[in-house]
């Protein structure tokens, strides 16, 4: 029986990049959706992925996207916090790049 695919939404297209192309060479990893203030930048880098990639410029949007299991969280370091919340609050599984929060309140927020 085949495993089911972890469809992963990655949030910011700067460290998220690398990281989403990592989760494609997984057999089990698919990239499902991007997010990221720039729209340019998220369309140039859709094409790169296989399969259909949902794209959205707000990140709780994509965190109520019932078809993600898995957020990935490479924005710039004082909002992973904010991000990686609102991604458990919707009961995903959550990654986030170093550092894990901008100070130690924060992380232990989170």
């Amino acid at each position: 029986m085949p495993k089911k695919k972890v469809n992963v939404g990655i949030v910011g297209m700067g460290i998220g990049k690398p990281n989403a192309l990592a989760i494609t060479r997984h057999a089990q990893g698919h990239v499902a959706a991007l997010c990221d203030l720039d729209e340019g930048r998220m369309a140039e880098f859709a094409v790169e992925l296989p399969g259909e990639v949902k794209t959205y410029t707000d990140y709780k949007a994509m965190c109520k996207d019932p078809e993600l299991d898995a957020i990935f969280v490479g924005t710039p370091n004082q909002l992973h916090v904010p991000v990686a919340l609102e991604a458990v609050r919707r009961d995903k599984h959550v990654m986030v790049t170093k550092p894990l929060a901008d100070s130690e309140r924060a992380a232990w927020r989170l």
